[in-house]
Order: C-alpha cells, then structure tokens, then sequence
C-alpha cells in the first residue's frame, strides 16, 4: 500500500506544471474589462453623474485585472498575481465613487492625487510584467497599455496645473452668465454658422480646448467653450449633476447669453455623451 501510494507520488511529481496558453488569457482578460467599461459607460450609467461613470469604469478594468490574476494562476505555468494589486486599487477607488458621491470641489481635490498615482501604477506593473510574463502580450499589450496610462497621467497633472494657472493668474476671457441663481463661464470666438460647442470631458475645464483646437475652429465659424457648474471659473452646482442637468444647463446657458442657433456640439471624453443628450 505503501509503495503504491508512493509510485502515485513520484507520477504526480513527474507531470509537467499546466501550460495554458498565457497569450489568450492577459488579452481576454484585459478585453473583457476594456468592453465591460463601455458598455457600462455607454449603457445603463450613460450620461449619469461623473463619479458614476468614472466609478463604474473603473470597476470595469478591475474585472478585467482580477480576471487575468485568478486565470493565469488556475490555468497556466505564468501565474500573474501582481495583477491582483491594480484590480483591488482600481475596485476601491470606483466603489469609493460610488459611495462617497464626490462633488465638482473633491474632483478638483483628486485632479492633484489621481495623476501621479497612476504613473506609479504604470511604472509598477511594467516592472513587474516584465519580471513574471513571458509573452508576445507584454511587449505588444501591456507595454502600450501602460505608456498610455502614464500619459494620461502627465496630461492630468498638466491639466490640472493648468487649470489652477489660468484661474490665478490670467484674465478671464469670457463671461459669467446667470443661469438661475449660479454663473456659468462661456468664452465664443469667430463668427459666422452654424455655432460650435465644445463640451469637455469628466473633471475638465474649457481650458482644455484653449491651446489650439477652438482657435482653430474659430477661424471658419462661431465657436464656444464652456465650463459645467464646479469647473474652470463657473459655480459649483446645489448637487452632483448628471446628464441631464448638465444638458439643462448648457440650454439655459446659451439661451441667456443670446448665442444663436444651429449648434454643432463636440464632445471630449464624456462630454460625447453629454452632447448626444443635449441634442436629444
């Protein structure tokens, strides 16, 4: 009995360590997560307030993470648990937005933390991607995921510096317009139709459009920026907005400030989700 259970032992020893296919595993898990996020976005939580859509994206590619650490442990010989640590980071911080409801100033407050936080991410998981994985994925996936990452931080840490610049020291180019009891800032350049909107995306400021986009466009016809309520110079809101309140706004804005119709609205980021309900 003994010898049996030892042969048994020395058969199980010999076996060659599972070998699923690591390739399939970091591209299905990090598709499943990127789709997962749109969908979302785009879907149920489109057009909702901001920390629901950022939350809800970001539990998207917290899936995604999670499903490459528990596949790539169960199935193949490359076990990847590093990628437990951006799954858990990124499911607290969007369950945190979803519970803690941020308004337009916390968003402001996180336009300071949330940059450099992802590029030590990035630079983190690149280290280790490159210490445990051994697939064409890294150099062709995962690398320019994560140059991505670091340069959406670096354009949010401009951004936000930015945005603190010109409120401090420049000169406000355009207006405050009374939209019921709170001002919204609006800047319109060029002439002629139909009047461009230019509507940005989650936590920007019209700075955004301010470099060479809006004077671009102003060359051939009328074009506006616009800060939402708690961006740039416009007041905060009474509460967090969503869609439909940030479209009610932009209504009520362009009404009071007597910019003529037809609009073409574009969007940046969520600000296309924005537009399509203001146009709706």
């Amino acid at each position: 009995m003994d010898s049996k259970h030892h042969d048994h032992e020395l058969k199980a020893a010999d076996r060659p360590m599972r070998r699923g296919h690591i390739g399939l595993i970091v591209a299905g898990s990090l598709m499943t997560g990127f789709v997962v996020s749109i969908v979302l976005v785009i879907g149920p939580f489109g057009g909702g307030q901001e920390h629901v859509i950022m939350g809800t994206a970001l539990l998207g590619w917290a899936l995604g993470w999670g499903l490459l650490a528990v596949l790539s442990m169960r199935w193949t010989d490359q076990p990847q648990q590093w990628a437990v640590v951006p799954a858990a980071l990124m499911a607290l911080t969007g369950a945190s937005l979803l519970i803690f409801r941020p308004d337009a100033n916390a968003f402001n407050l996180l336009g300071w933390i949330w940059p450099p936080a992802l590029i030590a991410l990035a630079v983190w998981m690149t280290v280790q991607a490159r210490g445990h994985l051994r697939s064409l994925t890294r150099p062709f996936m995962l690398y320019p995921l994560f140059v991505a990452l670091v340069i959406a931080g670096v354009a949010g840490s401009y951004e936000t510096i930015q945005e603190q610049v010109d409120r401090s020291t420049t000169a406000m180019p355009g207006h405050l317009i009374d939209v019921g009891g709170r001002s919204l800032y609006v800047h319109c350049s060029g002439s002629g139709t139909p009047t461009v909107v230019l509507v940005s995306g989650l936590a920007e400021a019209s700075t955004y459009w301010g470099g060479w986009i809006s004077p671009a466009v102003a060359q051939n016809t009328t074009t506006c920026v616009y800060d939402r309520a708690g961006q740039g110079w416009s007041d905060p809101p009474a509460s967090p907005q969503d869609g439909v309140a940030v479209a009610t706004d932009l209504h009520t804005l362009l009404d009071h400030a007597h910019i003529p119709a037809p609009y073409i609205l574009v969007g940046h980021s969520t600000g296309g989700a924005y537009a399509r309900i203001f146009a709706a």
